[in-house]
């Protein structure tokens, strides 16, 4: 790794260790191994680097929606499926950098709203328009499902600290995924459905 990106890794660390607020720049400076200057020259300062890491946590998984061959699904509904279930690939596999998300944009909303709320929505339309696009859909998704969406996906988080809790072993961990996948994705059908409804009227 090089001087950047051992400096976000001994971040996500710490935030998700510690917080945002306990944690200092000498810290992370020193997980690194590098000198704090750098920390600066690269991010500006730690609110920087904790806008810069929630940024890439995002822009991330929107890399792998832009991935998915649209192509290959006979409806929107089977597309955002396949969306849900990568999505929670991406938090179980991501869990440091969710947890820091979640605690931080409560209590930073403030500073880190804007990049939050700009990402997020980037990422929605995305997928609005890979829809629209695949399939002449009147396709919507207002900031209210949004917000909802946005919460029930990234409750997987506590279903993931449940299992780990428990010592579930694999095989069980993936049907439970493959549950709460599916729950939700009934859901957000259900949601998308009721705001065509409403747009339609």
């Amino acid at each position: 790794m090089d001087a950047k990106e051992k400096i976000v890794s001994s971040a996500i660390r710490l935030f998700a260790e510690k917080g945002f607020d306990a944690t200092s720049v000498d810290e992370i400076a020193n997980l690194a191994g590098v000198n704090k200057a750098m920390i600066y020259y690269y991010f500006s300062s730690k609110y920087g680097l904790l806008n810069s890491l929630i940024r890439n946590s995002i822009n991330g998984f929107s890399s792998i929606i832009e991935k998915i061959d649209i192509s290959k699904f006979k409806d929107y509904k089977e597309f955002i499926k396949e969306i849900v279930k990568k999505a929670i690939d991406y938090i179980d596999k991501n869990i440091d950098v969710i947890k820091i998300f979640t605690r931080e944009s409560l209590t930073h909303s403030g500073k880190i709203g804007t990049t939050i709320n700009e990402t997020i929505s980037v990422a929605f339309d995305q997928v609005v328009e890979k829809i629209n696009e695949k399939f002449s859909q009147n396709f919507y998704i207002s900031f209210i499902d949004q917000s909802i969406i946005i919460n029930l996906v990234i409750g997987f988080m506590y279903v993931k600290m449940k299992i780990e809790s428990e010592e579930v072993n694999e095989e069980e961990k993936n049907i439970i995924k493959d549950e709460y996948s599916e729950k939700i994705y009934k859901f957000i059908t259900f949601l998308t459905e009721s705001s065509k409804e409403v747009k339609n009227d």
